[in-house]
């Protein structure tokens, strides 16, 4: 079976769907971090797809929640 790989925005619509969860389990809490350890691929690939000059960590923040994608 063939793997579809997703375009980034799809991508940011499946963390907008968890942003929402995490944001109603953790009401009281100011801000959410999570940390996504990524190989070097994907992790240029969503280096790209943000504009990010960072060679070791990438964030995206939806709502209070960051998404901190760091590279293995």
């Amino acid at each position: 079976m063939e793997k579809t790989e997703k375009s980034f925005r799809d991508q940011l619509v499946n963390m907008a769907k968890v942003v929402e969860l995490l944001e109603e389990t953790f009401n009281d809490t100011e801000n959410v971090k999570i940390n996504i350890d990524l190989n070097e691929q994907e992790f240029n690939y969503i280096s790209k797809n943000l504009n990010n000059t960072n060679n070791q960590k990438s964030i995206i923040s939806i709502g209070r929640v960051d998404f901190i994608f760091l590279k293995k």
